[in-house]
């Protein structure tokens, strides 16, 4: 028995969608009901998530596990209200519709609801969450992850690449082809990940066909809906050969809150010279998300010669130099870091440090540098000067008491990462001192690679960020 329904899925009179609610859907309702019977429950019945292993955390999402379950519950961060969650269904019941066809389930299904949960060291608490089957294509001994590396997030690489990252936006976001063509070989430049997909497209004619069928599901389920998904979380969008060596692809969490409408206004704003606050959250996934999520998908088209999945976004390429500019200095920092231009890194810190705080927007980034100093084989001494004068930056507390420990405990972190770094310091002088001067330079230079290696897991655990 199917059920139809139609909804605005935009916001706008145009925007009218009818979606058929097939069997598959309520059956999933019931087996989901079925696994949070069965998870470990409080005395009041809150869902106990003390026992669950917290596995992966996104800019949306926290992941939870418990052992051996053939589920996974993702706790939303914000707790939308009924009528919210009631859109997001809805959105995703286009999703299904536009994707799950021909007899093929491309889409891992989720219920959401609102629950009682036990988080450590809390008071059970209402949170929003969803039920999502664990697929046994994340254990595919074959896969890959359509995953965005956006260069925006890279003002080292925007500005060593200006020329060709100028060429890709004009044909694939502006769709300007008259002169901006580029050879696909060079896209890695602009995103590791997406270029090598690219690669993987030539050679592969089983891949090209099954990538084919996810660009035009795709292109249906945008035209529908203005909605981009998000390729930025960690095997949204997964690649994977089945049992009989067959390439599949499996859609998850994908739809945020990014569409091409949001994104053309935010960029025409930009280009007014408007202020736009780029440090809210949903402004910022529209600034550096969303070109990334649009070349990714109209490349890979380009590539297999289909029409462009999102063609009505026009972006100015001197607005995507702009706001990689615009990144906070840690994130700039972090940047050059990974890039190994350390001279820059100590430029902007010298130049900024009565700038520069451990806040919510940033405090991840400083333990990120560190580690670039260790990745990059950098002289200790170096080490130590970054160590020396990030640990002496002041905190900004949020008010929230979560954020508030995540930001201490990054700037305690740092403050014992340069505590050891000190006494490692200490130590190879004190064996210069005793020791024959070519045994001891010899001794300590490999010594020092291995300490350096082993700072990051002396130190507490590392602070990072990222989004699903």
């Amino acid at each position: 028995m199917q059920e139809s329904i139609e909804f605005d899925v935009t916001g706008e009179r145009d925007g009218i969608v009818e979606v058929v609610i097939d069997d598959v859907s309520s059956e999933l309702t019931t087996l989901q009901q079925s696994w949070l019977d069965f998870a470990p429950k409080t005395e009041s019945g809150a869902i106990d998530l003390t026992k669950a292993e917290r596995f992966a955390e996104g800019g949306t999402h926290v992941l939870y596990r418990f052992p051996d379950a053939p589920f996974v519950i993702k706790l939303m961060k914000q707790n939308p209200n009924p009528k919210e969650l009631e859109e997001l269904e809805k959105k995703y019941a286009v999703l299904y519709d536009c994707f799950d066809r021909d007899n093929k389930q491309r889409c891992i299904r989720e219920q959401h609801s609102t629950r009682q949960v036990l988080l450590p060291g809390k008071e059970p608490q209402n949170a929003a969450l969803s039920i999502v089957p664990y697929e046994k294509c994340f254990k595919s001994k074959v896969k890959f992850d359509f995953k965005i590396e956006p260069a925006e997030l890279d003002p080292y690489l925007m500005e060593h690449n200006k020329e060709l990252c100028d060429k890709v936006n004009k044909a694939l976001i502006q769709n300007d082809h008259s002169e901006s063509s580029f050879d696909f070989n060079d896209y890695a430049s602009v995103d590791e990940r997406i270029g090598a997909i690219l690669n993987r497209l030539d050679s592969d004619p089983k891949l090209r066909d099954i990538m084919i069928e996810f660009l035009n599901h795709y292109r249906d389920f945008y035209q529908k809906t203005n909605i981009i998904m998000d390729a930025m979380g960690f095997e949204n969008i997964l690649f994977f050969k089945d049992e009989h060596d067959d390439w599949q692809f499996k859609i998850g969490s994908v739809i945020k809150h990014d569409t091409g409408k949001y994104t053309n206004e935010l960029f025409n704003a930009l280009h007014a010279e408007k202020e736009v606050d780029l440090n809210s959250f949903v402004n910022f996934t529209h600034a550096y998300f969303s070109p990334a999520n649009i070349r990714a998908v109209n490349v890979c088209a380009m590539r297999l010669g289909l029409e462009p999945v999102i063609r009505d976004v026009m972006i100015d390429s001197k607005d995507l130099f702009t706001i990689a500019q615009r990144l906070s200095l840690p994130e700039r920092m972090l940047a050059y870091a990974r890039h190994g231009d350390f001279e820059q890194v100590g430029k902007i810190l010298e130049a900024n440090k009565e700038l520069l705080n451990f806040d919510l927007r940033c405090f991840w980034a400083y333990a990120l540098i560190a580690d670039e100093y260790v990745n990059h084989g950098q002289p200790p001494k170096a080490l130590k000067g970054y160590l020396d004068t990030v640990s002496k930056l002041p905190v900004i507390l949020p008010e929230n008491k979560d954020d508030a420990k995540r930001v201490h405990d990054a700037k305690t972190a740092i403050i014992d990462r340069k505590n050891i770094q000190d006494k490692k310091i200490m130590l190879h002088q004190e064996l210069t001192m005793f020791l024959p001067s070519s045994l001891s330079t010899t001794t300590m230079t490999q010594n020092y690679k291995k300490q350096l290696q082993e700072s990051k897991s002396e130190s507490p655990a590392d602070m990072f960020i990222s989004y699903n």
